[in-house]
This record gives structure tokens, sequence and C-alpha cells, in this order.
């Protein structure tokens, strides 16, 4: 019997199959139910979490930051980072390479057999990979996580014509082990998808047989994607989102639950345009589109007036897309002048997004 006056709670971390189940087989007996999506921390939160967790004196930002945009605020995912890293760190005392403790942190958990990450991502295989199957799926998640993200570069990667390769991508999307944008196809959980690419290929397919020398070739990939990670965290917010630009090739995109085609420019420019505020132009011959950022507040009506009344520079162009980017929020009606204006509103988790698809870094502000 069903209690009348009863809240039922139901989690899981199968999102497709758990909205399934609540709108077709249990719509009846339970209701309506409200599906609320929990994600990890935001960029604030999760950088609060991980300084609780790490002594101040032997931790960089860019230790921190790499623990965030890795795990992309997961709190499980933190915990256990923040935590090794910090035992590591206690040992070799405060004078110790805080960088060789990050690099030990992600050989214990993530490459070692014992290791709680490594033994997590193989259970998550086990369980929703039946043995089967795998033959099936496997070389495609290894595919995506080596940076194939659309049909044509997998096909290529797997070296043959796979007639089923979109049906296998829609069966993993409805695991959710993959997610689609447009055109592009991604590992949901980023850290897995780290895993796949530098610890699972490396101990299935490596050609060297000695686990001495693979484990020291994992940490070498770590540290060569920690120093890519440094390198990207010291360039400004406009030159990053200029080298996006620069990366748009006609591309299809999901953008707020619909397709966008994100065009490919004949040239892209920045400049600063306040103290605050920085703009980043694509040219197509005559049409521009013209980007603005805003990094230090929060996003008020008066910016997107200013943006939508931007006139075009020179008489023969014209502005054909405007984006306003409130990497420290926006305030709700400016949000909603916006949608009435047609100004595109990319916050810092959509401009995430975006960078991932495109094979970027994500940024930690």
């Amino acid at each position: 019997m069903v209690q009348k006056d009863t809240m039922y709670i139901v989690s899981s971390s199968q999102k497709t199959l758990l909205k399934e189940i609540l709108s077709e087989k249990l719509s009846l007996l339970f209701g309506n139910f409200e599906v609320i999506e929990v994600e990890g921390f935001d960029n604030q939160t999760a950088r609060s979490f991980v300084s609780d967790k790490i002594k101040e004196e032997i931790s960089s930002d860019n230790i921190k930051d790499y623990f965030i945009q890795v795990s992309q605020g997961s709190p499980f995912y933190l915990e256990v980072l923040a935590k090794r890293f910090s035992e590591l760190s206690r040992k070799r005392g405060d004078t110790g390479n805080s960088e060789e403790a990050l690099l030990d942190a992600f050989a214990d958990l993530l490459y070692r057999s014992d290791g709680i990450l490594n033994q997590y991502f193989t259970n998550n295989i086990n369980f929703f990979l039946e043995k089967k199957s795998r033959r099936r799926f496997i070389p495609v998640l290894i595919s995506l996580a080596k940076g194939n993200s659309t049909v044509k570069t997998i096909q290529n990667d797997l070296g043959k014509t796979d007639k089923n390769l979109g049906d296998k991508l829609r069966d993993l999307v409805g695991m959710d082990l993959v997610y689609s944008s447009g055109v592009f196809y991604k590992v949901s959980d980023k850290l897995f998808e780290y895993w796949l690419k530098n610890v699972y290929i490396l101990k299935t397919r490596s050609d060297i047989d000695d686990m001495d020398i693979k484990y020291l070739e994992f940490k070498h990939s770590v540290e060569k994607d920690f120093k890519a990670y440094c390198m990207f965290k010291s360039r400004s917010v406009e030159d990053i989102v200029a080298d996006l630009f620069e990366s748009f090739e006609g591309e299809k995109i999901r953008l707020s639950r619909n397709d966008r085609k994100v065009p490919r420019f004949d040239s892209v420019e920045n400049r600063e345009v306040s103290d605050n505020i920085s703009e980043v132009i694509g040219r197509v011959k005559n049409r521009n589109w013209i980007c603005r950022i805003k990094q230090d507040d929060i996003a008020d009506e008066n910016d997107v007036h200013d943006l939508w009344e931007l006139k075009p520079a020179k008489k023969n162009s014209k502005i054909t897309r405007k984006i306003f980017m409130p990497l420290k929020g926006i305030e709700q009606n400016a949000f909603l002048l916006a949608k009435e204006q047609n100004v595109w509103i990319w916050d810092i988790k959509q401009l995430n997004d975006i960078l991932r698809l495109f094979g970027k870094f994500e940024l930690v502000l």
C-alpha cells in the first residue's frame, strides 16, 4: 500500500533510466515526480571544499583547480583526491614537492589495482557493460576517451566502417555513460574518461609487459596533463575564448536544448572594452559574431543593453550574433532582457561545456 501523505525520494546515477521509470512505469502509482538533477559543486564551493581538506601552505591554486576541473566538482572525487594528496604531502613535510604528491596521489587512486577510484571505475564497467556487451562498447568508449568526439572521427580511429556505430552511441547515451551535443559525443564523467585514456588503455593495450614501466608511464601522462593545464590557466579568459572561436569548423552544438551551428571564422580577434569587460570578435566575410565577457562583477541590465546597442564598426559589415558571458553571474532581469533581445548568454557552466566539446580544459574561476 502507498501511504497517502508520504514523500517518496528516489535517487539514481542513471538519470535517463530513472526518468523513464518515473514518467512511464510509476506515474500512475505516485503521480507526478519533481525531477531534480544534482550536479557537482560550482567552482567557488569546490575551491572552499578542497581548501578545507588541504593545508594552504602545501598546495598551490594550480593543484586545487586541477582537482576541480578534472573531477567536475564531484564531492566524492574531490574528497578522495584531496584526502590522499594531503596524506602524501604531510609525509613529505611542508617543504616537499607538491607536484610529486599530486602525481603519487593520482597513481595511488587511479592506477594501482587497489586504488579507490581504479576499483570504482572498474566496477562501473562491470556493472554497466555485461561481459557479452563489453566487446561491443569498450572500443567506442576508448575512442571517445582518446578525444574522438564525432561519428566520423570515431570511425577513422576504429579503422573500419561500423554500420552500427550510431546505435552503439545511442545505447551508451541511454546508459548515461555518454552524452550528445549536436554532432558531438563525450564520455559523461570526465574523470572516468581520464581513467579510460590514461589507465585502462595503458593496462590492456600497451606493448610493454613490465608493470613498473607502465606505472611510470602513467605518472608521466599525469605530469604532462597537469603542465598543459597550468599553461591553459595562465592565459587570459579572452585568449581562451578566442582560441575556442578559432576551433569552430561549422559544427552543430547543443545550446539551451536547441542545436545551433557555430561558423568557421575567417579571423578572430579580442580586445579590452573596459577594466572588467573584454570582447572577442569572430568574422566570416562581412558578418561578425560579437562576444562580450564580464569577469569581476555580476552582470546587470546595462551590460546587456550596451551589447544590444552595439553597431558594426564598418558600414559594409553586420553583426549576426551577440553573445554575453557573465562569468560571475547575471541578475534575473538582465537574463530576461538578453532572452528578449536574442542575446545568447553563456555562463561559466555553458562556456565550460563548449570548451570540453572542443577538447579544451575547463575554466575554474
